[in-house]
């Protein structure tokens, strides 16, 4: 496995003051690679056929070898570059809670960086959960920074339904909002489970992964006495990071306690 490198914010994504960021990166197949895998799940449900996944996976073929591919203009720790720096380019946010439906610093972070791609010239395409499940869908908000936002069914949990969660099934809007437009990398938020169907979305398009890193849930399992969870979610955080391309923190010293 890669050794982790201590890489500074991803162009365009953070203003000055922007996380620190811990990073791995790993072989992506090619944008051809993923278009004709694409071309052929697409064949394959205009005839009625299940999607082999694992068989058509652009991930999975090895020959003929595809080049590298990671992501561009990675900066040094503490170095932010300009907005127009580079060409501009297209992600897709995938983000639960939602961060649109009320104020907090979460919900900021999101909503000036959204600002900071739109000011970069940057296309964004935005997935997420109602906070309630409930509300009707023209109740909630449609657009943040002039970019549309796209739900997916939620659940909440039955001890605490101040928000909602998805796995984005049976809906599959990230896969949809994929093949009419593929990206140049998948933001994912952590923790969370939204970020398991953007694993594997990555993988299965071929795109670079980002995870920002928002809720320390070993802090909270050691501040309530859970020793047990503590040790068990050091054990996820490494296994899920590890299959992101680049993971931003909301500090350095967070970014540094990763990293050991």
């Amino acid at each position: 496995a890669a050794a982790p490198v201590a890489v500074g914010p991803a162009d365009g994504y953070e203003d000055a003051g922007g996380p620190a960021a811990l990073g791995i990166v790993r072989p992506i197949a090619s944008a051809a690679e993923a278009d004709a895998s694409a071309a052929e799940d697409t064949e394959g449900e205009a005839a009625g056929e299940a999607s082999p996944t694992w068989k058509t996976s652009a991930w999975k073929k090895a020959s003929p070898p595809a080049p590298p591919r990671t992501l561009p203009d990675v900066v040094p720790s503490g170095e932010v570059p300009a907005l127009l720096s580079s060409p501009p380019r297209t992600v897709c946010l995938m983000v639960e809670p939602s961060p649109f439906s009320h104020m907090s610093g979460y919900a900021n972070r999101f909503k000036e960086m959204l600002r900071c791609l739109r000011l970069a010239g940057d296309e964004v395409d935005i997935l997420t959960t109602p906070i309630d499940p409930s509300e009707p869908l023209e109740d909630l908000p449609q657009e943040v920074a002039g970019y549309p936002i796209n739900y997916t069914r939620g659940f909440t949990f039955p001890f605490y339904k101040a928000f909602s969660l998805t796995f984005d099934v049976p809906d599959r809007v990230g896969s949809r909002l994929l093949k009419r437009r593929r990206p140049d990398l998948i933001h994912s938020i952590s923790p969370g489970f939204l970020l398991f169907a953007s694993i594997y979305y990555a993988r299965r398009h071929s795109v670079p992964l980002v995870m920002s890193y928002h809720t320390h849930l070993p802090v909270y399992a050691r501040t309530y006495g859970l020793g047990l969870l503590e040790s068990a979610s050091w054990l996820a955080l490494r296994i899920v990071h590890g299959l992101a391309d680049l993971t931003l923190t909301t500090s350095p010293q967070l970014a540094e306690e990763l990293r050991d």
